[in-house]
Order: C-alpha cells, then structure tokens, then sequence
C-alpha cells in the first residue's frame, strides 16, 4: 500500500475515534458536509476550485442551518471564517457566524503529523459536546463525557 494510501486510511481512523464520542449526537443532530473533498489539508485545490464549490456549501448550510460546525483544520477555518484567523491561534475557541458557532479544530492529517496535538482536539470535541448540551439536549450522554464533573453513566 503507498503512503499516500495508508495516510488517508489512519487519518479516518483518527477522526472516526474522535467521533464517536458523539456518537448520540450523530444518531440524530450531526451533519457532515463532504467538502473536505475540496478544501480538505494538503490537497492544493486552486482558488477557483474552491470558489466554485463555496456556493453550493452555502446553500447546505442553508438548508441544513446548525447551530454548531466543527472546523477541521486551517483551510476550512480560511474559508468560513476568514483569512484573518490561524488554526494555532483560535483553535479551541468559538467563533460566531450569525446564528451559528463555529469551533476550529486541527485536521486530523495535523494529528497524525504529531500526535502531541490529540489531547487539545479530544478537549476542543469535549467543549462541542458540552456546547450541543447547552444548546440542545442538556441529557447528552457520552461514556467518556460527564453529563456534570462526577457523572460518568446516565442515572435512571
């Protein structure tokens, strides 16, 4: 198997453990635009290329309206957000979009490159989680996510 193969494969792995701590979220509120296809790390699209995908991701996010994205990694941070913001800088922190919030976090090829940089995103996919508490369902439940700071299972 190439590099280039075995890569895209662990970076999957990476994301999918990330996820499933969400898993209650994804059964029912979770999203996920493919347009990590285009703006996805690494990939060096043109310009034009994203630009042309812009508005059909505008017109999901219309449709679909969240109230919280994730943000894998610089480039998606770039082009909903700005160019004004650096993943190291506000990686971690909510930035407000209308009536959405946006959480940048590294994308998991960044994981991967070092993986030093798992314990911030396992804290920044906490801080979503507890954000779609407040949010939404205040009775969330995760496993490894405390419903409060000695909670580990749901009470009947």
């Amino acid at each position: 198997m190439n590099t280039n193969k075995q890569e895209k494969i662990n970076m999957g792995q990476t994301m999918e453990q990330l996820r499933e701590e969400m898993e209650q979220c994804r059964k029912c509120d979770l999203w996920q635009s493919r347009n990590h296809l285009i703006f996805g790390e690494g990939n060096d699209h043109a310009p034009q290329e994203s630009a042309a995908c812009l508005p059909w991701l505008n017109r999901q996010l219309e449709l679909v309206d969240p109230r919280i994205m994730i943000l894998l990694g610089a480039t998606a941070l770039k082009y909903m957000a700005g160019t004004d913001y650096r993943i190291t800088r506000v990686r971690g922190n909510w930035i407000r979009q209308g009536n959405r919030l946006m959480m940048p976090v590294y994308h998991p090829s960044a994981l991967l490159r070092n993986p030093a940089l798992k314990r911030d995103t396992w804290e920044d996919f906490k801080k979503a989680v507890y954000k779609y508490r407040e949010l939404v369902d205040p009775d969330h439940y995760s496993p490894h996510i405390p419903l409060n700071g000695n909670q580990t299972k749901r009470e009947s």
